[in-house]
């Protein structure tokens, strides 16, 4: 999970930055020398080709800050306490949700013999409600605002309990709440992968109840509601809802003739099509390979593909982050210093000698004169 190296290095940023403002430079500088040293003989290079790897490749540069981390904080990291506390949760929702799906799916299609399985529900629950919740959560996280994780940590630094008990903690939440907000949008679309996995746990069970249903017993279906009775307008819907796979899978898109003779009124209890009760039950079976591409077509696919493009994003969001982070650049020169300036001598390109002073320091260079033109080289 990409977001717990984002929470360990902000720790480790706190840190160092207290450190700094104690006058601890030089200490840090040599610690991270040395770590630097290690991390390139632990890969049988120099110092100098992490750093160039590190340069170029977003996969060595984030390998190289996770190696630091390990260095400084073992694996006692709050980033790795996040992620297992995620992964517990993700794991525990997705054993709900399969539950709750797959007894939603043996409840719509229950079939005691008497009334036909009504196809109506179960394409609400499983294709249109699906869609639905996966809309408003797309929308939902292109609205949102600010870091989830974030408020809960300010919450935490301004409880009165904490902020008494242990004043240093409380800081540290509130430091860490505040560098976490510009990291909301690596936080939001990480939820967004969790959520997507609970999804997918919920869909395979749905499916798979389904499949052993139809497997291990007899089901009959039918289509029945009072808002239409025309077998016009239910071809329609149920045209548009196989139109993905109706050019592949003509078996799994149920025809004119199935959905006329399908048809169930509740009084006298029979269907409208013509054919005999048990005739219209027997071809009512045909029902069931729609239902189960529906589910997998409209249901699983649409989060699995959620699922991928959430990754993707979060993979892009924490690599801009943490490339745009000077934090991250300063502890990268830190680990692999360069041995030396290597360039051009000031007068080689025509840069006029600095003085000195009695002591040998280089004296400061003159303020410019008004009107004159200045240069700032930005390494």
């Amino acid at each position: 999970m990409r977001i717990a190296l984002i929470i360990d290095l902000e720790t480790q940023f706190e840190r160092d930055a207290s450190a700094s403002a104690a006058g601890r430079q030089g200490e840090l500088a040599a610690r991270d020398a040395a770590i630097g040293a290690r991390i390139a003989a632990a890969h049988g290079a120099s110092v100098a080709e992490p750093a160039a790897r590190a340069g170029i490749h977003d996969r060595v540069f984030h390998a190289v800050l996770a190696a630091w981390l390990l260095e400084l904080g073992g694996a006692d990291r709050p980033g790795r306490r996040y992620e297992h506390g995620m992964n517990v949760a993700a794991t525990l929702l997705a054993v709900l949700a399969a539950a709750v799906l797959g007894g939603a799916c043996a409840t719509t299609l229950r079939y005691d013999g008497s009334t036909p399985v009504n196809v109506l529900w179960f394409l609400f629950f499983f294709v249109l409600a699906q869609l639905g919740l996966l809309l408003l959560m797309a929308i939902s996280l292109a609205r949102g605002t600010g870091s989830l994780l974030a408020s809960l940590l300010r919450t935490c630094a301004q409880w009165r309990w904490l902020a008494r008990q242990r004043a240093a903690l409380a800081d540290a939440a509130g430091a860490t709440a505040a560098s976490l907000e510009r990291h909301a949008d690596v936080e939001r679309w990480t939820l967004f992968v969790l959520a997507q996995r609970v999804a997918v746990a919920g869909n395979v069970a749905a499916l798979a109840v389904l499949l052993a249903l139809v497997a291990f017993t007899d089901l009959a279906f039918c289509w029945s509601s009072t808002l239409f009775d025309s077998a016009t307008v239910m071809r329609g819907m149920v045209g548009a809802i196989a139109a993905p796979w109706a050019w592949c899978l003509p078996e799994a898109a149920p025809g004119g003739a199935l959905v006329a003779q399908t048809q169930w009124v509740r009084m006298p209890g029979t269907y409208v099509g013509g054919a005999t009760l048990a005739e219209a039950a027997t071809a009512s079976r045909a029902w069931w390979p729609f239902l189960a591409v529906a589910l997998a077509c409209w249901g699983l696919l649409p989060r699995l593909g959620a699922w991928a493009i959430g990754a993707r994003r979060v993979r892009r969001l924490v690599r801009t982050s943490l490339r745009r982070d000077p934090r991250c650049l300063v502890a990268l020169a830190r680990l692999f210093p360069l041995a030396g300036w290597s360039g051009p001598a000031a007068a080689a390109v025509g840069a006029p000698a600095q003085d000195r002073l009695d002591d040998g320091a280089l004296a400061p260079i003159p303020a410019r004169a008004a009107g004159e033109r200045g240069w700032i080289l930005c390494w």
